[in-house]
């Protein structure tokens, strides 16, 4: 009966609340006041939630009038409602909250002042009474620390971490009191699969959603313009995660990553994506009363150049810090946070391709060693994706080169697929009618999105290339036969695309008449790319000559391969040394030097087998070579050939 009559009146309050004369509203306001005192007084029943009822009529007045002082006196009166019967409340801190939520999203400053003013009062003197509407104090708390005020925001700050430390706590006493036996078959190779089931979400902590609330206003604020506000929550974010994620359940670390941390790069390289702030579960407005407008944040979330510059690296090498830290359990989430550093690389954006280049650096640093082979060919796939999404498969692009009158493919990569073109009966080199200057210009703009991309492709890829044989390098003993395959068809890859560009003179030599020209106006060419990319080949297969992985016969997988790429890099350097016009004769050279070095490091029998097809080539190049390459050569026979001499030969020293 109660019920029915205050649904009534609480409706006929609410709407005197916000009536536009102001002594109608104060006069109304005062008279729920009034009648709420009254109802404080007695205690509140089990199972009971009248207090939130009769207490709902001044949410809904906060936030729909526009009067300044209405608002100011709700503040008043819920002070001295709540400090002068606060033994007795109850369900009434959920409207209690809801009052302070609305002011704290206000844009004047007294009254965000007077409404955190209780806030503070009640988290330094009541914050035990309030254990059980923790989630209702975290989302209020968060809203102070997104409003435009930041010395409140920081002092908000401070109060949520003082709610993680007091769920942490609670946490951990309960599991204390109930450990849960671990179940053998959730465990395998040291790590912890997926859980799925029923069991693992009825075994996720009850204060999990109240943890989901915390967590995500820590996100939002990372967010935020303030560079003290996105600092403060940044460090205090990951600490928490650091320091008491071991009460989270794998379900949990899952909604943490996917909910959390994940979405904080939303629109990061693109248009910024503001991400919702949580909020607690929403109770229905009394019959007949307005329903409540949530407020509109007063600071804007912008995921720009700035915050990119200033907090990407930090926050994602954080995210990258705590995968490695609870990697034997969330081994899982490795194929979503290998997408999000993949995403930050492809995008085309140089400064995002740094950042997401660092972070797989770190990854692989810190995680690294406990790869299992599933994890490990995942990796090398998502490498070997990054090397062609990396290439500037744009300068081979059919419509760009039939713009600039030539064939639909360059005359190497038609004749590796003359077998397919003869088939569908398609004379794919047949010439095209040539366009204008301006067109051609127009279509390089356009086909290639500017000289930028082109560049900045190149760039990132030689870094990716880099990446990856620092991955070869620290983590080669643990790579299976199936591993280094996936990493020399990448290598391979690369170097087959560059080559067929640098030695497509027609399509270069109209590319500079079309105004697409390297860095100091001559002939654009990729060719000091490819050689890089060839040295990294080279050095790989020298290390798979020498022997040293347990897993396979790595010597012999190598042998043929290096015997038939040490050839090539000695023509090339031959031919490159009798056409004196050559550029890339140094670069050569650099990848002699690196042939000439590795065998210094073959053992006895090796030499025996590769000398008689090496030793020839290197003879002919202590006479043709260039300095640096005949140093080489002097190195190596020093090294190698001096001590099979019957005599000795004199150092410096003797």
């Amino acid at each position: 009966v109660w019920t029915r009559i205050w649904n009534v009146l609480s409706a006929y309050f609410a709407k005197a609340g916000c009536h536009p004369n102001l002594q109608v509203s104060l006069y109304s306001i005062d008279s729920l006041r009034q009648l709420a005192m009254k109802f404080l007084e007695k205690d509140e029943l089990a199972h009971y939630h009248f207090q939130k009822q009769f207490l709902k009529p001044f949410e809904v007045i906060m936030a729909n009038t526009k009067a300044q002082e209405s608002k100011a006196l709700i503040i008043q009166c819920i002070s001295r409602m709540v400090l002068g019967r606060v033994a007795n409340v109850r369900s009434g801190w959920k409207s209690v909250f809801g009052v302070l939520r609305t002011a704290a999203a206000d844009a004047e400053q007294n009254l965000v002042s007077s409404a955190f003013a209780l806030m503070e009062r009640i988290m330094l003197n009541y914050f035990t009474l309030i254990s059980n509407n923790l989630a209702e104090c975290v989302t209020t708390l968060g809203t102070f620390a997104e409003n435009k005020f930041t010395t409140i925001s920081l002092k908000a700050v401070d109060y949520i971490e003082k709610c993680a430390g007091f769920l942490a706590t609670v946490e951990n006493k309960s599991k204390e009191q109930d450990k849960p036996k671990p179940d053998a078959k959730e465990e395998k190779n040291g790590q912890l699969e997926r859980q799925t089931s029923s069991e693992d979400i009825s075994s996720s902590t009850s204060y999990f959603p109240t943890w989901m609330i915390l967590l995500q206003s820590c996100r939002n604020l990372v967010l935020d313009s303030r560079a003290p506000l996105q600092n403060r929550a940044l460090e205090m974010l990951f600490d928490l995660l650091t320091k008491h994620g071991d009460v989270f359940t794998v379900s949990n670390w899952e909604a943490i990553f996917h909910k959390v941390l994940f979405p904080i790069f939303n629109g990061v390289g693109a248009e910024a994506m503001p991400t919702p702030r949580p909020h607690p579960p929403k109770t229905p407005p009394p019959p007949g009363a307005k329903a409540v407008v949530e407020p509109k944040r007063a600071s804007v979330l912008n995921v720009g150049a700035k915050w990119l510059r200033n907090m990407c690296l930090k926050t994602m090498a954080k995210v990258v810090q705590l995968f490695a830290q609870y990697q034997l359990k969330i081994n899982g989430l490795l194929p979503d946070l290998l997408a999000l550093i993949t995403s930050c690389i492809s995008q085309g954006n140089l400064e995002l391709a740094y950042i997401g280049i660092t972070c797989w650096r770190q990854l692989m640093q810190l995680a690294g060693e406990k790869f299992d082979n599933d994890n490990w060919t995942l990796v090398l796939k998502t490498l070997h994706s990054l090397f062609e999404q990396t290439l500037p498969h744009e300068l081979q692009a059919p419509r760009l080169r039939k713009s600039l009158g030539l064939p639909a493919k360059s005359p190497r990569g038609a004749e590796r697929q003359k077998s397919k073109s003869a088939a569908a009966n398609q004379p794919n080199g047949a010439p095209q009618r040539p366009t204008s200057k301006a067109q051609e210009k127009a279509l390089i703009q356009t086909d290639l999105l500017g000289q930028s991309r082109v560049m900045a492709k190149c760039t990132v890829h030689k870094q990716i290339l880099d990446a990856s044989y620092v991955v070869f390098e620290m983590y080669y003993k643990k790579l299976t036969e199936e591993h280094i395959e996936l990493m020399l068809l990448a290598l391979n890859s690369t170097i087959e695309f560059l080559s067929v560009f640098n030695s497509d003179t027609d399509l270069r030599r109209k590319l500079h008449e079309s105004g697409f020209r390297n860095k100091k106006g001559g002939v654009f060419d990729l060719i000091e790319e490819e050689v890089e990319a060839y040295a990294y080949l080279l050095k790989m297969l020298q290390i798979m000559y020498i022997g040293s992985n347990p897993n396979f016969n790595d010597s012999k997988s190598a042998e043929v391969r290096l015997r038939s790429m040490g050839k090539k890099v000695f023509v090339r350097y031959k031919d490159a040394s009798e056409n004196k016009g050559s550029g890339d004769l140094k670069s050569l050279s650099s990848l002699v030097c690196t042939l000439v070095d590795g065998f210094g490091k073959y053992s006895e029998e090796q030499l025996k087998t590769d000398m008689p097809t090496f030793f020839p080539d290197m003879l002919e190049l202590i006479e043709t070579g260039n300095l640096p390459v005949r140093r080489s050569i002097a190195q190596f026979i020093k090294k190698k050939l001096t001590p099979l001499l019957p005599f000795k030969i004199p150092t410096e020293s003797d």
